[in-house]
């Protein structure tokens, strides 16, 4: 982490906080940032934060984006220096950047790329009912493949390992 916070202290910055699943359908959010730079070698990007949780919403994406901040203000990033967050259009992001906004007056939103040609794509399908139906179909049939059977079971035992885990943590707590 050290050498992370040399390579961004007090340079201007950009962040993404991205949500999604993991393989045990449990939402996941990542907090990256990255120098804005010229020069392409400086412009690496790095994961500062990962957590899991309970629910996505507005104020749990606000709450990581503060914490992770704070973990790097006031010796590294001034929170001036963020200028630019990326997140997809999901409307609890939208929520949670225009609240951050009141601290973070110089930080512009930009939806990620990869989820505007989504919205794009679904804009496509609402304007042509066969292919919509098409690809409904084809969805219908992959739903029902024994690969998605099979993920389904390795979902189900991720879920045990991860309460097992938990429950031998437990333990050691209890026992100590």
């Amino acid at each position: 982490m050290d050498s992370i916070q040399n390579k961004i202290r007090y340079r201007k910055v950009w962040v993404s906080i991205h949500e999604t699943t993991d393989v045990c359908v449990r939402s996941v959010a990542h907090f990256i940032i990255s120098i804005l730079s010229k020069d392409k070698d400086e412009c690496k990007s790095f994961l500062i934060n990962t957590e899991h949780l309970q629910v996505a919403n507005s104020t749990n994406i606000a709450s990581i984006f503060e914490d992770t901040v704070n973990m790097l203000t006031p010796h590294v990033i001034d929170k001036n220096d963020i200028l630019l967050i990326i997140t997809n259009a999901a409307p609890y992001m939208i929520k949670s950047v225009k609240s951050l906004n009141v601290l973070y007056t110089k930080m512009m939103h930009l939806t990620c790329l990869a989820h505007l040609l989504n919205r794009v794509c679904e804009e496509i399908r609402s304007l042509f009912p066969n292919v919509d139906l098409l690809i409904y179909n084809a969805k219908k049939v992959f739903s029902k493949s024994t690969q998605k059977c099979n993920l389904q079971a390795i979902r189900t035992e991720c879920s045990n390992t991860t309460e097992t885990s938990y429950n031998q943590m437990e333990n050691m707590v209890d026992s100590s």
